[in-house]
Protein backbone atom coordinates (compact mmCIF):
# COMPACT_ATOMS: atom_id res chain seq x y z
CA UNK A 1 0.00 0.00 0.00
CA UNK A 2 1.34 3.01 -1.27
CA UNK A 3 1.41 6.50 1.03
CA UNK A 4 -1.63 7.61 -0.55
CA UNK A 5 -3.46 4.66 -0.24
CA UNK A 6 -3.23 4.52 4.00
CA UNK A 7 -6.36 5.55 5.34
CA UNK A 8 -4.13 7.54 7.76
CA UNK A 9 -2.92 9.83 4.95
CA UNK A 10 -6.60 10.71 3.56
CA UNK A 11 -7.10 11.42 7.61
CA UNK A 12 -4.87 13.66 8.60
CA UNK A 13 -4.52 15.18 5.44
CA UNK A 14 -8.02 16.23 6.03
CA UNK A 15 -7.03 17.72 9.63
CA UNK A 16 -4.28 19.60 7.93
CA UNK A 17 -6.59 21.06 5.72
CA UNK A 18 -9.22 21.97 8.83
CA UNK A 19 -6.08 22.94 10.19
CA UNK A 20 -4.84 25.12 7.69
CA UNK A 21 -8.43 26.75 7.13
CA UNK A 22 -9.03 27.75 10.70
CA UNK A 23 -4.92 29.36 11.04
CA UNK A 24 -5.57 31.32 7.72
CA UNK A 25 -9.04 32.39 8.57
CA UNK A 26 -8.07 33.69 12.29
CA UNK A 27 -4.71 35.40 10.32
CA UNK A 28 -7.38 36.99 8.38
CA UNK A 29 -9.42 38.37 10.89
CA UNK A 30 -6.17 40.05 12.80
CA UNK A 31 -4.30 41.19 9.97
CA UNK A 32 -5.31 44.73 7.74
CA UNK A 33 -6.81 44.66 4.36
CA UNK A 34 -3.75 45.31 3.02
CA UNK A 35 -1.77 43.06 4.05
CA UNK A 36 -4.47 40.35 2.93
CA UNK A 37 -4.81 42.24 -0.38
CA UNK A 38 -0.67 41.74 -0.83
CA UNK A 39 -1.35 38.10 0.04
CA UNK A 40 -3.57 37.59 -2.84
CA UNK A 41 -2.17 39.86 -5.33
CA UNK A 42 1.63 38.04 -4.99
CA UNK A 43 -0.13 34.51 -5.27
CA UNK A 44 -1.99 35.68 -8.46
CA UNK A 45 1.66 36.91 -9.97
CA UNK A 46 3.65 33.98 -9.07
CA UNK A 47 0.64 31.64 -10.51
CA UNK A 48 0.49 33.83 -14.00
CA UNK A 49 4.37 33.54 -13.82
CA UNK A 50 4.09 29.78 -13.79
CA UNK A 51 1.93 29.80 -16.96
CA UNK A 52 3.92 32.19 -18.90
CA UNK A 53 6.88 29.73 -18.17
CA UNK A 54 5.62 26.91 -18.90
CA UNK A 55 3.69 28.63 -22.15
CA UNK A 56 7.68 29.59 -23.18
CA UNK A 57 9.20 26.64 -21.90
CA UNK A 58 6.85 23.98 -23.32
CA UNK A 59 8.66 21.95 -20.58
CA UNK A 60 5.25 19.81 -20.33
CA UNK A 61 4.50 19.81 -23.83
CA UNK A 62 4.75 15.64 -24.22
CA UNK A 63 2.45 14.97 -20.92
CA UNK A 64 -0.67 17.69 -21.95
CA UNK A 65 -2.62 17.42 -25.07
CA UNK A 66 -3.37 21.07 -24.90
CA UNK A 67 -3.63 24.32 -22.12
CA UNK A 68 -0.34 25.98 -20.43
CA UNK A 69 0.43 25.17 -16.73
CA UNK A 70 1.76 21.64 -15.40
CA UNK A 71 -2.17 20.55 -14.50
CA UNK A 72 -4.06 23.65 -16.60
CA UNK A 73 -7.18 22.18 -15.15
CA UNK A 74 -5.75 23.09 -11.27
CA UNK A 75 -4.05 26.25 -12.54
CA UNK A 76 -8.00 27.60 -14.10
CA UNK A 77 -9.45 27.09 -10.96
CA UNK A 78 -7.15 28.80 -8.53
CA UNK A 79 -6.85 31.66 -10.56
CA UNK A 80 -11.12 31.48 -10.62
CA UNK A 81 -10.89 31.80 -7.25
CA UNK A 82 -8.33 34.35 -7.20
CA UNK A 83 -10.49 36.33 -9.45
CA UNK A 84 -13.05 36.91 -6.26
CA UNK A 85 -11.19 37.36 -4.32
CA UNK A 86 -8.93 40.19 -6.05
CA UNK A 87 -11.87 41.21 -7.53
CA UNK A 88 -13.08 42.31 -3.76
CA UNK A 89 -10.36 44.46 -3.04
CA UNK A 90 -10.50 46.91 -6.39
CA UNK A 91 -13.00 49.64 -6.49
CA UNK A 92 -12.60 51.40 -9.56
CA UNK A 93 -14.03 50.57 -12.64
CA UNK A 94 -11.30 50.72 -14.81
CA UNK A 95 -8.84 48.80 -12.42
CA UNK A 96 -11.42 46.23 -12.42
CA UNK A 97 -11.81 45.92 -16.06
CA UNK A 98 -7.96 45.71 -16.67
CA UNK A 99 -7.48 42.84 -13.93
CA UNK A 100 -10.70 40.76 -15.38
CA UNK A 101 -8.76 41.09 -18.98
CA UNK A 102 -5.50 40.30 -17.57
CA UNK A 103 -6.59 37.31 -15.50
CA UNK A 104 -8.90 36.10 -18.47
CA UNK A 105 -5.82 36.00 -20.56
CA UNK A 106 -4.59 33.62 -17.98
CA UNK A 107 -7.24 31.36 -17.72
CA UNK A 108 -7.86 30.83 -21.81
CA UNK A 109 -3.70 29.58 -21.91
CA UNK A 110 -4.60 26.64 -19.57
CA UNK A 111 -7.43 26.09 -22.09
CA UNK A 112 -9.73 24.80 -19.47
CA UNK A 113 -13.11 24.63 -20.15
CA UNK A 114 -14.52 24.31 -16.89
CA UNK A 115 -12.07 26.87 -15.61
CA UNK A 116 -13.75 29.23 -18.35
CA UNK A 117 -16.83 28.35 -17.07
CA UNK A 118 -16.25 29.04 -13.08
CA UNK A 119 -14.40 32.61 -14.05
CA UNK A 120 -16.99 33.68 -16.46
CA UNK A 121 -19.82 32.91 -13.64
CA UNK A 122 -17.99 34.21 -10.87
CA UNK A 123 -16.83 37.63 -12.88
CA UNK A 124 -20.65 38.18 -14.51
CA UNK A 125 -22.18 38.03 -10.70
CA UNK A 126 -19.37 40.23 -9.35
CA UNK A 127 -19.34 42.49 -12.16
CA UNK A 128 -23.21 42.92 -12.07
CA UNK A 129 -23.40 43.69 -8.15
CA UNK A 130 -20.58 46.07 -8.75
CA UNK A 131 -21.44 48.36 -12.00
CA UNK A 132 -24.85 47.12 -12.55
CA UNK A 133 -26.80 48.91 -10.41
CA UNK A 134 -27.97 45.60 -8.11
CA UNK A 135 -28.92 46.30 -4.89
CA UNK A 136 -30.16 42.66 -4.25
CA UNK A 137 -28.82 39.54 -5.12
CA UNK A 138 -32.35 38.11 -5.74
CA UNK A 139 -32.53 40.73 -8.67
CA UNK A 140 -29.47 38.97 -10.50
CA UNK A 141 -32.00 36.90 -12.90
CA UNK A 142 -33.53 39.89 -14.39
CA UNK A 143 -30.04 41.88 -14.38
CA UNK A 144 -29.24 38.67 -16.77
CA UNK A 145 -31.55 38.50 -19.11
CA UNK A 146 -30.99 42.46 -19.50
CA UNK A 147 -27.21 41.35 -20.56
CA UNK A 148 -27.65 38.31 -23.08
CA UNK A 149 -27.50 40.96 -25.97
CA UNK A 150 -23.99 42.43 -24.51
CA UNK A 151 -22.98 38.87 -23.80
CA UNK A 152 -23.56 37.44 -27.32
CA UNK A 153 -21.85 39.99 -28.76
CA UNK A 154 -19.09 39.53 -26.50
CA UNK A 155 -19.32 35.68 -27.22
CA UNK A 156 -19.76 36.02 -31.09
CA UNK A 157 -15.95 38.34 -31.21
CA UNK A 158 -14.54 36.08 -28.94
CA UNK A 159 -15.43 33.44 -30.84
CA UNK A 160 -14.18 35.05 -34.50
CA UNK A 161 -10.38 35.96 -32.78
CA UNK A 162 -9.61 32.87 -31.00
CA UNK A 163 -9.08 30.50 -33.88
CA UNK A 164 -6.28 32.94 -35.29
CA UNK A 165 -3.91 31.67 -32.47
CA UNK A 166 -3.53 28.35 -33.59
CA UNK A 167 -2.12 30.82 -37.00
CA UNK A 168 -0.23 33.09 -35.09
CA UNK A 169 1.46 31.56 -32.58
CA UNK A 170 3.36 28.30 -32.76
CA UNK A 171 3.21 27.48 -29.38
CA UNK A 172 -0.92 26.46 -29.22
CA UNK A 173 0.05 24.08 -32.30
CA UNK A 174 2.24 21.59 -30.04
CA UNK A 175 -0.38 20.45 -27.85
CA UNK A 176 -3.52 19.68 -29.47
CA UNK A 177 -4.83 23.48 -28.06
CA UNK A 178 -6.45 23.69 -31.90
CA UNK A 179 -8.86 20.85 -31.03
CA UNK A 180 -9.45 22.17 -27.31
CA UNK A 181 -9.75 26.00 -29.11
CA UNK A 182 -12.27 24.44 -31.12
CA UNK A 183 -14.40 22.65 -28.61
CA UNK A 184 -14.31 25.95 -26.37
CA UNK A 185 -15.40 28.38 -29.68
CA UNK A 186 -18.23 25.95 -30.17
CA UNK A 187 -16.68 24.69 -33.62
CA UNK A 188 -16.82 20.96 -32.22
CA UNK A 189 -18.35 19.48 -29.90
CA UNK A 190 -17.50 20.44 -26.13
CA UNK A 191 -17.16 16.88 -24.91
CA UNK A 192 -14.56 14.54 -27.30
CA UNK A 193 -13.72 11.05 -27.54
CA UNK A 194 -11.08 10.98 -24.19
CA UNK A 195 -14.28 12.14 -21.97
CA UNK A 196 -16.35 9.25 -23.25
CA UNK A 197 -14.14 6.66 -24.21
CA UNK A 198 -13.27 3.53 -21.64
CA UNK A 199 -10.48 5.86 -19.57
CA UNK A 200 -13.18 9.29 -20.35
CA UNK A 201 -14.43 10.97 -17.61
CA UNK A 202 -17.69 9.82 -18.33
CA UNK A 203 -17.13 6.09 -18.13
CA UNK A 204 -14.89 6.92 -14.66
CA UNK A 205 -17.94 8.67 -13.13
CA UNK A 206 -20.60 6.03 -14.45
CA UNK A 207 -18.10 3.32 -12.55
CA UNK A 208 -17.75 5.29 -9.37
CA UNK A 209 -21.46 5.97 -9.11
CA UNK A 210 -22.13 2.02 -9.72
CA UNK A 211 -19.75 1.34 -6.62
CA UNK A 212 -21.61 4.04 -4.55
CA UNK A 213 -24.87 2.30 -5.39
CA UNK A 214 -23.61 -0.82 -4.23
CA UNK A 215 -22.43 0.30 -0.82
CA UNK A 216 -24.01 3.60 -0.32
CA UNK A 217 -22.61 3.79 3.71
CA UNK A 218 -18.83 4.21 1.86
CA UNK A 219 -15.80 2.32 1.36
CA UNK A 220 -13.74 3.72 4.24
CA UNK A 221 -11.42 6.69 4.27
CA UNK A 222 -8.79 6.83 1.23
CA UNK A 223 -10.26 3.83 -0.59
CA UNK A 224 -10.80 6.65 -3.73
CA UNK A 225 -7.44 7.30 -3.46
CA UNK A 226 -6.47 3.32 -3.61
CA UNK A 227 -5.14 2.21 -7.25
CA UNK A 228 -6.15 -1.00 -6.12
CA UNK A 229 -10.22 -0.25 -5.70
CA UNK A 230 -10.24 1.46 -8.70
CA UNK A 231 -6.58 2.30 -11.32
CA UNK A 232 -8.79 5.58 -12.03
CA UNK A 233 -9.43 8.66 -9.76
CA UNK A 234 -12.60 9.72 -9.30
CA UNK A 235 -11.74 13.63 -10.92
CA UNK A 236 -14.62 14.59 -9.23
CA UNK A 237 -15.26 15.76 -5.61
CA UNK A 238 -18.93 14.28 -4.99
CA UNK A 239 -17.73 10.84 -5.96
CA UNK A 240 -14.78 11.07 -3.70
CA UNK A 241 -16.58 11.60 -0.94
CA UNK A 242 -19.36 9.34 -1.96
CA UNK A 243 -16.98 6.18 -2.08
CA UNK A 244 -14.86 6.94 1.44
CA UNK A 245 -17.65 8.75 3.39
CA UNK A 246 -21.32 7.26 1.48
CA UNK A 247 -24.46 9.53 1.27
CA UNK A 248 -23.77 10.75 4.73
CA UNK A 249 -20.20 12.10 3.37
CA UNK A 250 -22.34 13.62 0.18
CA UNK A 251 -25.17 15.32 2.30
CA UNK A 252 -22.48 16.78 4.69
CA UNK A 253 -20.53 18.15 1.48
CA UNK A 254 -23.93 19.57 -0.83
CA UNK A 255 -25.07 20.78 2.66
CA UNK A 256 -21.68 23.07 3.71
CA UNK A 257 -22.42 24.42 0.06
CA UNK A 258 -25.99 25.21 -0.32
CA UNK A 259 -25.25 26.53 3.17
CA UNK A 260 -23.14 28.51 1.95
CA UNK A 261 -25.15 29.51 -1.35
CA UNK A 262 -27.69 30.32 1.36
CA UNK A 263 -26.15 32.52 3.63
CA UNK A 264 -24.36 34.50 0.73
CA UNK A 265 -28.00 35.18 -0.96
CA UNK A 266 -29.36 36.09 2.66
CA UNK A 267 -26.40 39.14 3.40
CA UNK A 268 -26.34 40.12 -0.29
CA UNK A 269 -22.66 38.65 -0.12
CA UNK A 270 -21.78 38.37 -4.09
CA UNK A 271 -18.26 37.32 -3.04
CA UNK A 272 -19.28 34.46 -1.29
CA UNK A 273 -22.28 33.70 -3.85
CA UNK A 274 -19.54 33.16 -6.26
CA UNK A 275 -17.42 31.57 -4.12
CA UNK A 276 -19.84 29.03 -3.27
CA UNK A 277 -21.35 28.43 -6.69
CA UNK A 278 -17.24 28.23 -8.09
CA UNK A 279 -17.19 25.49 -5.18
CA UNK A 280 -20.25 23.46 -6.29
CA UNK A 281 -18.87 23.68 -10.08
CA UNK A 282 -15.49 22.20 -9.34
CA UNK A 283 -16.55 19.57 -7.28
CA UNK A 284 -17.69 17.87 -10.42
CA UNK A 285 -14.03 18.15 -12.09
CA UNK A 286 -11.77 17.69 -9.41
CA UNK A 287 -10.95 15.40 -6.63
CA UNK A 288 -8.29 17.38 -5.10
CA UNK A 289 -10.58 20.37 -4.00
CA UNK A 290 -9.50 20.32 -0.53
CA UNK A 291 -5.87 19.50 -1.05
CA UNK A 292 -5.54 22.57 -3.54
CA UNK A 293 -3.84 25.00 -0.78
CA UNK A 294 -5.50 28.53 -2.74
CA UNK A 295 -9.04 26.86 -2.43
CA UNK A 296 -8.58 27.02 1.07
CA UNK A 297 -6.56 30.67 1.37
CA UNK A 298 -9.75 31.98 -0.58
CA UNK A 299 -12.24 30.10 1.51
CA UNK A 300 -11.02 31.17 4.78
CA UNK A 301 -10.90 35.17 3.59
CA UNK A 302 -14.51 34.72 2.45
CA UNK A 303 -15.59 33.09 5.03
CA UNK A 304 -13.65 36.35 7.55
CA UNK A 305 -15.32 38.96 5.51
CA UNK A 306 -18.76 36.94 6.26
CA UNK A 307 -17.67 36.94 10.11
CA UNK A 308 -16.37 40.47 10.19
CA UNK A 309 -19.95 41.66 8.36
CA UNK A 310 -21.74 39.58 11.20
CA UNK A 311 -20.53 40.75 13.87
CA UNK A 312 -20.59 44.55 12.54
CA UNK A 313 -24.16 43.85 12.01
CA UNK A 314 -24.58 42.06 15.22
CA UNK A 315 -22.98 45.08 16.78
CA UNK A 316 -25.65 47.61 15.49
CA UNK A 317 -28.40 46.14 16.12
CA UNK A 318 -27.18 45.93 19.99
CA UNK A 319 -26.04 49.54 19.63
CA UNK A 320 -29.61 50.40 18.24
CA UNK A 321 -31.64 48.36 20.91
CA UNK A 322 -29.85 50.08 23.64
CA UNK A 323 -31.87 52.14 25.55
CA UNK A 324 -31.68 56.45 25.26
CA UNK A 325 -30.81 57.07 28.36
CA UNK A 326 -28.20 54.45 27.93
CA UNK A 327 -26.69 56.19 25.14
CA UNK A 328 -26.34 59.58 26.75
Amino acid sequence: MSTYDDPWYAIGNQLLTLSGYALVMAFFLKVPERVSKLVFLIGFALLAQSILTDLTSGVSQAARGAGFAENPNSAALRLSLLNIVCLFFLQQKRSVIIFIAINFVFVFLTLSRSGIIMFALSTFLIVAVKFGGITRLSKLPVFFVRSLPVAAMLTAFFFLIIPYLTSYFPSFESRGAAQRISQITGQSSLIDDQDVGDQGRVAIAEKYFGLILERPFGYGTGMSMNREFYYKATHNMYLRVGIDYGIFGLIILITIILAGVYRSVRFNDVYGLSFYMTMLIACFFTNTLFENRTFVFCWAYIDAIALKQLLQQRKIKAYDSEPIEALA
